[in-house]
């Protein structure tokens, strides 16, 4: 498994080194375990853009793949970042059903415009297909041309360890939101459990989570704190009920 806390490759590797910024951590690990199934061996990861950008400054990097909605730097004020100082390297951003409404207006994805200048925008969550496309089209045919297997039953099972291990904050933040009646933390927090539930494919989860957010941004929260406990207790049971589980 890749070790996605600290890479010790040196920067001289052939493979090409990628950066991989998200503030949460499951979408962190999910990406970097698909790129090492893919082959590389060269990853680093920020949680956010200032991180990002302190890591750029002092390692080379020839991609990096940003989600679009964090705390003190999204993914549009890193590339502003990155080219300010000089870094020209392809930016690819990853972006879910719907980014909070820092995003854009009303919840709204962010318009063409303030998407300028990214090499790519893609969908949470980046299937192993499109992160080969990337791979082959940013860092060469040659070295990503092959054909790879998906993650096996292991990474799966890896994945929903990780999903469980994020479980307890991310219930902790989603009662918090309920507690206060905070629309804005709660549609953020679901924003960032809907992609690694994709990717889990965990289906009645990620409906329920896709549902609730289109349910709060109508209606608000009151009215659906019933259905936000049975989605935290399906959240709960992820791994858990699995037979390798």
């Amino acid at each position: 498994m890749l070790d996605i806390e600290d890479s010790t490759e040196t920067d001289a590797s052939p493979e090409g080194r990628i950066l991989i910024v998200d503030d949460d951590a499951l979408a962190r690990f999910i990406l970097a375990d698909q790129l090492d199934a893919l082959g590389c061996r060269c990853v680093d990861t920020a949680a956010d853009g200032i991180e990002a950008l302190r890591q750029a400054l002092v390692r080379p990097y020839e991609l990096v793949i940003t989600d679009l909605c964090m705390p003190n730097m999204g993914g549009q004020r890193l590339l502003a970042a990155l080219r300010t100082h000089g870094l020209h390297m392809p930016v690819v951003a990853g972006t879910a059903w719907r980014e909070p409404a820092a995003a854009g207006t009303n919840g709204a994805p962010p318009d063409a415009a303030s998407l300028a200048g990214f090499a790519a925008v893609l969908r949470k969550p980046i299937s192993i297909a499109q992160l080969q496309q990337l791979l082959r089209a940013h860092l060469g045919e040659t070295r990503f041309g092959r054909d790879r297997t998906a993650p096996a039953a292991g990474a799966r099972r890896a994945l929903q360890a990780a999903f469980c291990a994020a479980w307890p904050e991310d219930e902790k933040a989603l009662r918090a939101a309920l507690a206060a009646l905070d629309t804005r933390a709660m549609r953020e927090r679901l924003h960032r459990l809907h992609g690694a539930l994709a990717v889990l494919g965990e289906a009645r989860a990620r409906r329920a989570c896709t549902q609730l957010q289109q349910r709060i941004a109508r209606e608000g929260l009151e009215p659906h704190v019933a259905r936000i406990e049975r989605f935290m207790h399906l959240c709960a049971r992820i791994g858990r009920d699995s037979p390798h589980g």
